[in-house]
């Protein structure tokens, strides 16, 4: 006789960093003012598409650079610029694991941005690219019980456990709005953002909820710099089954952004995003965590793993503030930020995640015009929906500022900046299973009549741990008082 039960738990499969150096030259057009000085750079980096290649994950992408600098005549002056990288990840996982691109989880930031002047119209741009893969697995534990005798009493201890692992999703959305500022405002610089307030599970697939901003350089008639914002709200679905979906987070990648102008003074801005979905898919199972046979001796093999449960999908916002000493007499033109997450740490069901913003601001005074560099800490706290993880965490997050604002007062620099927190957790729990269970019918345990054994338990030994040692069923032990009566 043989069955086979099969359960479903959740590991990780594989958790890679992968850095590109990524370099390229450029040439600036006839048309745009030759570059004196730069005063910044942005970079914002979007993976384009991943493919499976054996053991290896292809993935290309682009880096897209903002260049603030000062034109020949001292004026501000912005170019976009982009670069194509393409990079290889080793994906190696054990023998016989099967996946596709969708269980891959893939995100990126740029780091090291550099921008040098080799001529009057020529740039060089470099950066390292960092790839972050991480993948979860639903695996098969069969529990496969052997013996050919068919009134072979088998017990068997049960226990509940859960199980989850991430499904990546992608949309592409447009989107767009109209600034109305004074004739003759010329703009200098555009940079685009989306920023997701909430991912939640619906019968159709991922509904995303967020907010697409546009922050614009601008320079008024009068030889002022200033800053204008416009966004419009992002509402959209992604499909997918969602029989078995358990939480979400999205992040959100302006692709490209075009700005048209009018004479006057109307801006019409329009923008490509790109919304990358991490899907929590799961549920719970029964496993066996330990068995025996009372009628016969038998053999049992048990496996260890780091089962995976769904902790949280966050999807949040956060408004973080920080100071910088400058030199007196500068005025805040504008500027932009990026920043990172570092680690994540659960205290009960309290869920930690902390990391930095690093904010650009653009000063302006004394004819000239800066960038300032402002470090600011990053903490945000929430409720989990799953239970306390005995082990490490997870997943993957993304900090990304949407909107940054400042003013100087006096010889301080005094910036703000909103924060979108989105992220997927997973908690890892050690689980011992029993795998297989070869019963042994020529072994027979020896039959006892009209005998009783008393047994006196070891410190912490359940009923269940003193009926496997002496080979009884249900009703074969009989607790009184510290003692149990084996019959």
């Amino acid at each position: 006789m043989e069955n086979e039960i099969t359960r479903k738990l959740a590991l990780k499969r594989f958790d890679t960093t992968h850095t590109l150096d990524v370099t390229e030259d450029f040439s600036l057009p006839d048309y745009i003012p030759e570059v004196r000085r730069i005063v910044g750079v942005q970079a914002s980096p979007s993976v384009d598409g991943k493919y499976l290649n054996g053991d290896e994950l292809e993935a290309d992408g682009t880096v897209s650079y903002t260049v603030l600098y000062l034109g020949g005549d001292g004026g501000l002056c912005s170019v976009p610029l982009t670069t194509a990288f393409d990079g290889r990840i080793p994906v190696k996982s054990t023998e016989g694991d099967v996946f596709g691109t969708d269980d891959l989880s893939l995100s990126s930031s740029a780091e090291n941005v550099i921008c040098r002047v080799t001529a009057p119209r020529r740039l060089t741009l470099s950066s390292k690219v960092k790839m972050r893969l991480f993948s979860q697995k639903t695996v098969d534990c069969a529990e496969k019980i052997s013996a050919e005798d068919k009134k072979a009493s088998v017990k068997l201890k049960k226990d509940k456990a859960e199980y989850a692992a991430v499904k990546a999703l992608r949309s592409n959305i447009e989107c767009g709005g109209e600034l109305r500022e004074r004739e003759g405002t010329k703009v200098i610089s555009a940079v685009g953002s989306l920023s997701i307030n909430d991912a939640k599970v619906t019968k159709d697939g991922i509904s995303v909820m967020g907010e697409a901003r546009i922050s614009l350089l601008l320079l008024t008639p009068d030889g002022v710099y200033t800053t204008a914002k416009g966004r419009c709200a992002v509402d959209t679905v992604i499909p997918c089954d969602t029989a078995n979906a358990m939480g979400a987070a999205a992040y959100g990648r302006c692709l490209m952004c075009e700005i048209d102008t009018a004479e006057d003074g109307l801006i019409t801005w329009n923008m490509e995003c790109d919304i990358d979905c991490d899907c929590m898919m799961g549920g719970e199972t029964e496993i066996s965590t330990d068995g025996y046979c009372a009628d016969y001796r038998d053999e049992c093999t048990y496996t260890d793993a780091a089962a995976l449960s769904a902790l949280k999908g966050v999807n949040g916002r956060l408004t973080v503030s920080g100071t910088k000493a400058v030199r007196p007499g500068m005025t805040w033109a504008g500027g932009w930020g990026k920043a990172a997450f570092d680690k994540a740490e659960q205290n009960g069901r309290r869920l930690t995640l902390t990391g930095n913003a690093v904010i650009t601001s653009i000063l302006c005074g004394e004819g000239e015009a800066t960038a300032e560099e402002c470090v600011i800490p990053v903490k945000y706290e929430c409720e989990t929906d799953g239970k306390e993880s005995g082990g490490e965490l997870v997943g993957k997050c993304e900090f990304s500022v949407c909107d940054v604002g400042g003013r100087c007062d006096g010889e301080t620099l005094n910036v703000t900046a909103e924060l979108a927190i989105n992220g997927v957790f997973l908690g890892e729990r050690g689980l011992r299973y029993l795998e297989t269970m070869t019963i042994d019918e020529n072994a027979p345990t020896a039959r006892r009549k009209n005998v009783l054994t008393i047994c006196v338990p070891d410190e912490g030994e359940s009923e269940w741990d003193v009926m496997k040692r002496y080979r009884v069923g249900d009703n074969g032990v009989n607790r009184t008082g510290k003692v149990y009566i084996i019959s």
